[in-house]
């Protein structure tokens, strides 16, 4: 009986080890398993450590991303025609959200104005020389100006180039020149050249060279695109 007991300790040995062994294998698989999870084996954790690390906020939030830009396009009208009577002609040039108004009877009169650009809305301009309340519609901008103590309804539509809003301003011997064109479709021109404060009929513009001359002095003009001025 004595000659036993090392063989059942032997036995007991060996199955402790193999239990051991059968422990270490399963513990094994289950770090293994989670190891291929976390690194990508089936996407999952990836996919959600790039979502929260490269997006931060659109994990926060709604999980759309922000675009880059504001989408939307450039706005660039311009419009030219008579006040009711033909005693004076008037023009706008917009670029986005500001416009500028032109009000000129070619003699004395003259009036420029700004303000905000909304297409569906009142247009409301004002400037040293007077004020005009209009609205937009159907391509054409109807309302009132008021300039020189005098107020003319208007109705005009949008005009191409050459058509359109020119402006020079320059320093000569008698003083500063501000020059204002409106070039109505067909070609004609309406315009002021005012010097040192004294308004006066302007010189015709070469609309291809954008130039004019005034005793003896070439004036430089640009389109007016609708900025401020």
């Amino acid at each position: 009986m004595r000659g036993k007991g090392p063989l059942i300790t032997l036995i007991a040995g060996a199955v402790v080890a193999v239990v051991l062994l059968a422990l270490s294998a399963n513990a094994a698989g289950r770090r293994d398993a989670a190891n291929s999870a976390a690194t990508g084996g089936d996407g999952i954790g990836v996919a959600a450590t790039t979502a929260a690390t490269a997006s931060p906020t659109a994990a926060a939030g709604s999980g759309v991303a922000r675009p880059s830009g504001s989408g939307v396009a450039s706005i660039s009208l311009a419009f030219a025609g008579d006040v009711l009577g033909g005693d004076a002609s008037i023009a706008l040039a917009v670029k986005d959200d500001h416009v500028v108004a032109y009000l000129c009877d070619g003699e004395k009169t003259e009036a420029w104005l700004q303000g905000t650009y909304t297409p569906a809305g009142t247009l409301s301009l004002s400037g040293r020389g007077g004020t005009l309340t209009a609205t937009q519609s159907g391509g054409k901008v109807t309302g009132t100006v008021t300039a020189g103590g005098r107020t003319w309804p208007f109705t005009v539509g949008k005009v191409a180039k050459p058509s359109g809003l020119y402006r020079a301003v320059a320093d000569v011997r008698d003083g500063r020149v501000v020059a204002g064109w409106i070039v109505l479709p067909g070609g004609r021109q309406v315009g002021i050249a005012t010097v040192a404060g004294v308004p006066g009929t302007a010189p015709t513009l070469d609309v291809t060279s954008g130039t004019a001359t005034l005793d003896g002095t070439q004036l430089s003009a640009a389109p007016v695109e609708g900025g401020p001025l």
